[in-house]
């Protein structure tokens, strides 16, 4: 009978050793993963940021080019439009700074 008892401990510890081993690959492979994602991310935030200069950048352009005396009414219109609303941003802000 302890033949069998000692053969059912040799089993559980063997299921105890590959689940702790299991675990901690998995704990490791998780670790990897949270450096891949904090990089993906990072990643992420630089271009964020360089998307948002980059329409800034357009939206300068477009202002310079409302400057120009070409293009046609509807699009001077449209221009002329968003440098109002440039200018009501504008007023916003520094009646924000102001109070």
């Amino acid at each position: 009978m302890t033949d069998v008892n000692t053969q059912k401990e040799l089993v559980f510890d063997n299921k105890i050793k590959a689940l702790i081993a299991g675990y901690q690959k998995l704990k490791k492979e998780n670790r990897l993963l949270n450096e891949q994602a904090d990089t993906l991310r990072d990643q992420l935030k630089f271009a964020h940021k360089e998307n948002v200069d980059l329409q800034k950048d357009y939206q300068h352009f477009r202002l310079a080019k409302s400057f120009d005396a070409q293009g046609n009414d509807a699009e001077k219109a449209e221009l002329r439009k968003e440098i109002e609303r440039l200018v009501r941003e504008i007023n916003t802000c520094l009646e924000l700074l102001n109070d």
